[in-house]
């Protein structure tokens, strides 16, 4: 959760510089004077712009678009666009997060439980020790660490968010 609020006040300040370096000159009024001048249109005011200026200001919003795009993209799956595994996965309610990889132990990783899905991102598989069985009964009780395959041998595991104790 602490990610996602720095993710989000790091959009908010990329857009801020974007409309302060380039926006507040293109949409700005012009100042007023005693003298009555009409207003000048946007349009207008924008063609005055030199070119190198305004090929800046659509090149800010292209990126400001793009870095939205790229945000709202690793708040809804977890995962940065082109990244292998996921920093977090979601099972049996919970979240568990990253943790290391490293080599399989005997009985580890158990069964696939369930998938993690994401577009442009390979579909991988949920391992626990103990398959569904790590769910004991109806309790909300579910097991603490969650497995994907990273190799023949090796396994990234996730820990319970929050960890251990």
């Amino acid at each position: 959760m602490d990610e996602q609020v720095r993710v989000v006040a790091a959009a908010i300040v990329v857009v801020c510089i974007a409309w302060f370096a380039f926006g507040a000159v293109v949409f700005n009024r012009p100042p007023r004077t005693d003298d009555f001048e009409p207003r000048v249109p946007l349009r207008a005011r924008w063609r005055s712009l030199s070119t190198g200026y305004r090929r800046a200001v659509v090149v800010a919003a292209v990126m400001a678009v793009l870095s939205a795009g790229v945000i709202a993209f690793r708040l809804a799956y977890g995962i940065w666009p082109g990244a292998s595994y996921p920093s977090e996965v979601a099972y049996c309610g919970r979240t568990y997060e990253r943790g290391d990889e490293h080599r399989a132990r005997a009985g580890e990783p158990g069964d696939e439980v369930g998938q993690f899905t994401a577009p442009f991102a390979t579909t991988r598989s949920l391992l626990v020790v103990g398959g569904v069985a790590a769910h004991v009964g109806d309790s909300s009780t579910c097991t603490m660490a969650v497995y994907i395959r990273t190799g023949k041998s090796t396994v990234l595991q996730y820990d319970l968010e929050g960890g251990s104790g």
